[in-house]
Protein backbone atom coordinates (compact mmCIF):
# COMPACT_ATOMS: atom_id res chain seq x y z
CA UNK A 1 0.00 0.00 0.00
CA UNK A 2 1.36 3.40 -0.98
CA UNK A 3 1.56 5.87 1.90
CA UNK A 4 0.54 9.48 1.48
CA UNK A 5 3.38 11.99 1.34
CA UNK A 6 3.76 14.14 4.43
CA UNK A 7 3.38 17.88 3.67
CA UNK A 8 6.49 20.02 4.27
CA UNK A 9 6.78 21.53 7.77
CA UNK A 10 6.25 25.05 6.42
CA UNK A 11 2.99 23.99 4.77
CA UNK A 12 1.80 22.39 7.99
CA UNK A 13 2.72 25.54 9.89
CA UNK A 14 0.76 27.74 7.50
CA UNK A 15 -2.26 25.44 7.58
CA UNK A 16 -2.15 25.59 11.37
CA UNK A 17 -2.18 29.37 11.10
CA UNK A 18 -5.23 29.23 8.82
CA UNK A 19 -7.30 26.92 11.01
CA UNK A 20 -6.49 29.02 14.08
CA UNK A 21 -9.06 31.48 12.68
CA UNK A 22 -12.53 29.92 13.15
CA UNK A 23 -13.92 31.92 10.24
CA UNK A 24 -11.28 30.40 7.91
CA UNK A 25 -11.71 26.96 9.42
CA UNK A 26 -15.29 27.01 8.15
CA UNK A 27 -14.01 27.41 4.59
CA UNK A 28 -11.53 24.56 5.04
CA UNK A 29 -14.25 22.31 6.38
CA UNK A 30 -16.50 23.13 3.45
CA UNK A 31 -13.76 21.94 1.07
CA UNK A 32 -12.69 18.85 2.97
CA UNK A 33 -16.06 17.45 4.05
CA UNK A 34 -16.48 13.86 2.92
CA UNK A 35 -18.93 11.08 3.67
CA UNK A 36 -22.70 11.47 4.02
CA UNK A 37 -25.08 13.00 1.50
CA UNK A 38 -23.13 16.25 1.20
CA UNK A 39 -20.17 14.55 -0.45
CA UNK A 40 -21.10 15.66 -3.96
CA UNK A 41 -21.65 19.20 -2.76
CA UNK A 42 -18.23 19.28 -1.07
CA UNK A 43 -16.53 18.01 -4.21
CA UNK A 44 -18.30 20.59 -6.34
CA UNK A 45 -17.08 23.41 -4.06
CA UNK A 46 -13.49 22.47 -4.83
CA UNK A 47 -14.17 23.22 -8.49
CA UNK A 48 -16.15 26.39 -7.85
CA UNK A 49 -14.11 29.53 -8.55
CA UNK A 50 -16.47 31.74 -6.57
CA UNK A 51 -15.93 29.60 -3.45
CA UNK A 52 -12.17 30.08 -3.65
CA UNK A 53 -12.55 33.78 -4.37
CA UNK A 54 -14.78 34.11 -1.32
CA UNK A 55 -12.15 32.30 0.76
CA UNK A 56 -9.41 34.64 -0.46
CA UNK A 57 -11.64 37.65 0.12
CA UNK A 58 -12.14 36.51 3.70
CA UNK A 59 -8.37 36.36 4.21
CA UNK A 60 -8.01 39.85 2.72
CA UNK A 61 -10.61 41.07 5.20
CA UNK A 62 -8.64 39.57 8.09
CA UNK A 63 -5.43 41.16 6.83
CA UNK A 64 -7.15 44.52 6.77
CA UNK A 65 -8.47 44.02 10.31
CA UNK A 66 -5.00 43.13 11.53
CA UNK A 67 -3.68 46.25 9.86
CA UNK A 68 -6.31 48.35 11.62
CA UNK A 69 -5.34 46.79 14.93
CA UNK A 70 -1.67 47.59 14.29
CA UNK A 71 -2.64 51.19 13.58
CA UNK A 72 -4.68 51.31 16.79
CA UNK A 73 -1.79 50.11 18.92
CA UNK A 74 0.56 52.61 17.28
CA UNK A 75 -1.88 55.43 17.98
CA UNK A 76 -2.30 54.28 21.58
CA UNK A 77 1.45 54.29 22.12
CA UNK A 78 1.79 57.79 20.65
CA UNK A 79 -0.99 59.19 22.81
CA UNK A 80 -0.27 57.40 26.08
CA UNK A 81 3.30 56.30 25.78
CA UNK A 82 2.44 52.68 26.52
CA UNK A 83 -0.12 50.09 25.51
CA UNK A 84 -3.29 50.25 27.56
CA UNK A 85 -4.65 47.11 29.16
CA UNK A 86 -7.81 47.28 27.03
CA UNK A 87 -5.69 47.01 23.89
CA UNK A 88 -3.44 44.16 25.06
CA UNK A 89 -5.37 41.67 22.92
CA UNK A 90 -7.80 41.80 20.04
CA UNK A 91 -10.18 39.31 18.45
CA UNK A 92 -9.95 38.88 14.70
CA UNK A 93 -11.85 36.26 12.74
CA UNK A 94 -12.83 34.56 15.99
CA UNK A 95 -9.22 34.29 17.18
CA UNK A 96 -7.77 36.23 20.09
CA UNK A 97 -4.34 37.67 19.25
CA UNK A 98 -1.89 39.50 21.47
CA UNK A 99 -1.08 42.94 20.14
CA UNK A 100 2.64 42.16 20.29
CA UNK A 101 2.05 39.23 17.93
CA UNK A 102 0.06 41.15 15.31
CA UNK A 103 2.93 41.83 12.94
CA UNK A 104 3.99 38.18 12.94
CA UNK A 105 0.37 37.09 12.44
CA UNK A 106 0.06 39.50 9.54
CA UNK A 107 3.15 38.09 7.85
CA UNK A 108 2.09 34.47 8.36
CA UNK A 109 -1.41 35.15 7.06
CA UNK A 110 0.04 36.69 3.91
CA UNK A 111 2.09 33.55 3.30
CA UNK A 112 -0.95 31.42 4.08
CA UNK A 113 -2.95 33.35 1.48
CA UNK A 114 -0.34 32.49 -1.14
CA UNK A 115 -0.65 28.85 -0.13
CA UNK A 116 -4.43 28.94 -0.53
CA UNK A 117 -4.08 30.57 -3.95
CA UNK A 118 -1.65 27.86 -5.03
CA UNK A 119 -4.08 25.18 -3.84
CA UNK A 120 -6.93 26.76 -5.75
CA UNK A 121 -4.86 27.03 -8.92
CA UNK A 122 -3.67 23.43 -8.67
CA UNK A 123 -7.34 22.43 -8.94
CA UNK A 124 -8.47 25.18 -11.35
CA UNK A 125 -5.36 26.08 -13.37
CA UNK A 126 -7.44 27.59 -16.17
CA UNK A 127 -9.18 30.24 -14.05
CA UNK A 128 -8.28 33.75 -15.14
CA UNK A 129 -9.90 35.28 -12.04
CA UNK A 130 -7.79 33.17 -9.69
CA UNK A 131 -4.56 33.86 -11.54
CA UNK A 132 -5.24 37.59 -11.73
CA UNK A 133 -6.09 37.73 -8.03
CA UNK A 134 -3.00 35.74 -7.06
CA UNK A 135 -0.57 37.68 -9.22
CA UNK A 136 -2.01 40.99 -8.06
CA UNK A 137 -1.51 39.99 -4.44
CA UNK A 138 2.04 38.75 -4.99
CA UNK A 139 3.21 41.79 -6.96
CA UNK A 140 1.35 44.63 -5.26
CA UNK A 141 0.70 43.51 -1.70
CA UNK A 142 2.79 40.60 -0.45
CA UNK A 143 6.15 41.67 -1.80
CA UNK A 144 6.83 45.29 -1.15
CA UNK A 145 4.15 47.24 0.75
CA UNK A 146 3.75 48.07 4.39
CA UNK A 147 0.42 47.08 6.00
CA UNK A 148 -0.68 50.72 5.88
CA UNK A 149 -0.41 50.71 2.08
CA UNK A 150 -1.83 47.29 1.34
CA UNK A 151 -5.50 48.13 1.94
CA UNK A 152 -5.39 50.70 -0.88
CA UNK A 153 -4.27 48.10 -3.41
CA UNK A 154 -6.70 45.46 -2.16
CA UNK A 155 -9.58 47.93 -2.55
CA UNK A 156 -8.30 48.93 -6.00
CA UNK A 157 -8.22 45.29 -7.12
CA UNK A 158 -11.82 44.82 -5.97
CA UNK A 159 -12.84 47.98 -7.84
CA UNK A 160 -11.29 46.66 -11.05
CA UNK A 161 -13.46 43.57 -10.76
CA UNK A 162 -16.52 45.77 -10.20
CA UNK A 163 -16.13 48.75 -12.58
CA UNK A 164 -19.52 50.19 -11.72
CA UNK A 165 -18.56 50.73 -8.09
CA UNK A 166 -19.03 54.30 -6.88
CA UNK A 167 -15.68 54.11 -5.05
CA UNK A 168 -13.61 53.27 -8.13
CA UNK A 169 -12.42 56.82 -8.81
CA UNK A 170 -11.50 57.39 -5.17
CA UNK A 171 -9.53 54.13 -5.03
CA UNK A 172 -7.75 54.93 -8.30
CA UNK A 173 -6.73 58.34 -6.95
CA UNK A 174 -5.39 56.75 -3.76
CA UNK A 175 -3.48 54.21 -5.83
CA UNK A 176 -2.00 56.90 -8.08
CA UNK A 177 -0.91 58.91 -5.03
CA UNK A 178 0.65 55.81 -3.48
CA UNK A 179 2.61 54.88 -6.61
CA UNK A 180 3.73 58.49 -7.15
CA UNK A 181 5.10 58.75 -3.61
CA UNK A 182 6.80 55.33 -3.75
CA UNK A 183 7.40 54.22 -7.36
CA UNK A 184 10.08 51.73 -6.31
CA UNK A 185 8.76 50.43 -3.02
CA UNK A 186 10.48 47.07 -3.26
CA UNK A 187 14.28 47.36 -3.35
CA UNK A 188 15.70 43.85 -3.65
CA UNK A 189 18.54 44.13 -1.17
CA UNK A 190 18.39 40.86 0.74
CA UNK A 191 18.25 37.16 0.01
CA UNK A 192 14.72 37.03 1.46
CA UNK A 193 13.44 39.66 -0.96
CA UNK A 194 15.33 38.05 -3.82
CA UNK A 195 13.58 34.79 -3.02
CA UNK A 196 10.20 36.54 -3.15
CA UNK A 197 11.13 38.05 -6.52
CA UNK A 198 12.10 34.68 -7.99
CA UNK A 199 8.93 33.06 -6.61
CA UNK A 200 6.81 35.77 -8.24
CA UNK A 201 8.60 35.32 -11.57
CA UNK A 202 7.88 31.60 -11.28
CA UNK A 203 4.20 32.36 -10.64
CA UNK A 204 4.01 34.52 -13.76
CA UNK A 205 5.68 31.87 -15.90
CA UNK A 206 3.28 29.20 -14.63
CA UNK A 207 0.30 31.45 -15.27
CA UNK A 208 1.36 31.93 -18.90
CA UNK A 209 1.08 28.20 -19.56
CA UNK A 210 -2.70 28.74 -19.77
CA UNK A 211 -3.10 32.53 -19.62
CA UNK A 212 -0.83 33.44 -22.55
CA UNK A 213 -3.74 34.89 -24.55
CA UNK A 214 -4.53 37.54 -21.95
CA UNK A 215 -2.67 40.84 -22.56
CA UNK A 216 -3.25 42.04 -18.99
CA UNK A 217 -1.19 39.12 -17.65
CA UNK A 218 1.65 39.91 -20.04
CA UNK A 219 1.60 43.62 -19.20
CA UNK A 220 1.56 42.93 -15.46
CA UNK A 221 4.53 40.61 -15.90
CA UNK A 222 6.43 43.15 -17.99
CA UNK A 223 5.76 46.02 -15.57
CA UNK A 224 6.86 43.86 -12.66
CA UNK A 225 10.18 42.99 -14.31
CA UNK A 226 10.81 46.59 -15.40
CA UNK A 227 10.33 47.80 -11.84
CA UNK A 228 12.02 45.02 -9.89
CA UNK A 229 14.59 43.24 -12.05
CA UNK A 230 17.85 43.36 -10.08
CA UNK A 231 19.97 43.37 -13.25
CA UNK A 232 17.92 46.13 -14.92
CA UNK A 233 18.41 44.16 -18.13
CA UNK A 234 16.92 45.77 -21.22
CA UNK A 235 17.35 42.44 -23.01
CA UNK A 236 15.13 40.62 -20.53
CA UNK A 237 12.37 43.20 -20.92
CA UNK A 238 12.64 43.18 -24.72
CA UNK A 239 12.36 39.40 -24.78
CA UNK A 240 9.21 39.57 -22.68
CA UNK A 241 7.65 42.09 -25.05
CA UNK A 242 8.56 39.87 -28.01
CA UNK A 243 7.10 36.80 -26.31
CA UNK A 244 3.87 38.69 -25.68
CA UNK A 245 3.62 39.73 -29.34
CA UNK A 246 4.21 36.16 -30.48
CA UNK A 247 1.60 34.73 -28.12
CA UNK A 248 -1.19 37.26 -28.59
CA UNK A 249 -3.39 37.58 -31.67
CA UNK A 250 -2.66 40.52 -33.98
CA UNK A 251 -5.86 42.28 -32.90
CA UNK A 252 -4.36 42.76 -29.42
CA UNK A 253 -0.89 43.83 -30.47
CA UNK A 254 -1.74 47.51 -30.11
CA UNK A 255 -2.03 47.02 -26.34
CA UNK A 256 1.54 45.70 -26.24
CA UNK A 257 3.05 48.09 -28.79
CA UNK A 258 1.82 51.17 -26.92
CA UNK A 259 3.77 50.02 -23.86
CA UNK A 260 6.70 48.73 -25.90
CA UNK A 261 7.24 52.05 -27.66
CA UNK A 262 6.97 54.00 -24.41
CA UNK A 263 9.60 51.77 -22.89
Amino acid sequence: MTSLATPPPQTLSLMSEIVSYPILLQHEESFTTKQNSNNNEAISLLYDVSSWMLYLSEIDSLLEQIHDAIQAISKSKRNKGSLSQSLSTTTIGGRTIKMNDLSESHHLLQKARNLISERALSILPGSYKLWKNYLHFRTNVYMHLEPSQQSILLLNNESNDAPNSSNTNENQESLASLMQSSPYMYPIASSQNSSKYKATISAFERSLVRMNKYPRIWLSYIHFVITHDTTCSVTNVRRLFNRALLALPATQHDLIWSEYLCY
